[in-house]
């Protein structure tokens, strides 16, 4: 028996060496350890932190979720900011071009080739910043919050491949063989932006409503988001700027909102990115 309760006070921390003394100790530390388990069950839960602690990476690496936001808000100020850029260089294209459009032609052109790799950069790191924008309010959005995350989800991932497509496969099909341009089976090729992004901003529709309902983020961003994807759905020049700035808004609301880590938030939750009327 003193053996045991040796082994069980260096277990717990205790270090103690007498065995009536550890008889207390551990004692005491199994109540203290069951007093925590109890308050923590009877604490309520977070209301808008995801219920995972850790995300497991490959690997056996775990990630705390309040930094997996951080990085998601990260990818969505720098995803914006890429497409912000992309969307000027295709306004400057197209207005050089005038009434004489000739996509062969501006396939063939550097600043084309510039805007569809930075349309493709953006699309890949706003895959990353959409996941950590769901988690932030993956409870509170439900199962509307959950199919506006898979259709953006896929939406985006569209405008990666359709983006893949106008910067490594456009340039030498115009270049080899201009003549299958003209071809209705190269629509795909010729999905740049501003029209590629119809797709996109058709996708995030829900997602945005979702958001603007479950008011985890502030009814002033969350509007914004739905507003701008509203707006973009018209394929021309520059009409993704506000659904950019929305997003680049939300990044930076997750990138300097303090979140708590596990375990330790405070009774009572607050809208992220400020108070919602």
């Amino acid at each position: 028996m003193a053996y045991a309760c040796a082994l069980l006070s260096r277990a717990f921390g205790g270090g103690v060496r007498n065995p009536a003394l550890a008889a207390g100790v551990v004692p005491a530390r199994i109540g203290e350890a069951a007093a925590r388990i109890a308050l923590r069950a009877k604490a309520p839960k977070e209301k808008y932190l995801s219920m995972l602690d850790c995300i497991e990476l490959d690997g056996g690496v775990r990630l705390p979720t309040f930094r997996l936001l951080r990085l998601s808000g990260l990818a969505l100020v720098l995803a914006a900011v890429l497409f912000v850029a992309a969307e000027i260089l295709a306004f400057l294209l197209i207005v050089e071009q005038g009434d004489s459009y000739d996509f062969r032609r501006i396939a063939t052109t550097g600043t084309f080739f510039l805007q569809s790799f930075l349309t493709l950069f953006a699309g890949a790191l706003l895959v990353g910043g959409l996941v950590g924008f769901y988690a932030r309010q993956s409870e509170a959005a439900g199962r509307l919050g959950l199919a506006g995350f898979v259709l953006a989800f896929f939406g985006t991932i569209l405008l990666v491949g359709s983006a893949y497509a106008t910067t490594l496969v456009a340039p030498m099909v115009a270049r080899e063989a201009p003549a299958f341009l003209d071809s209705p089976l190269s629509g795909f090729l010729q999905l740049w932006l501003p029209f590629s992004f119809t797709p996109l901003a058709f996708s995030w529709l829900m997602l945005a409503v979702a958001t603007a309902r479950a008011r985890v983020y502030s009814r002033s961003s969350s509007w914004f988001l739905l507003a701008g994807a509203a707006v973009a759905l018209v394929p021309f020049p520059l009409t993704n700027l506000p659904f950019d700035t929305a997003l680049a808004y939300l990044g930076f609301v997750l990138l300097t909102t303090p979140h708590a880590p596990p375990h330790r938030s405070s009774s009572t939750s607050t809208q992220v990115g400020g108070e919602g009327a």
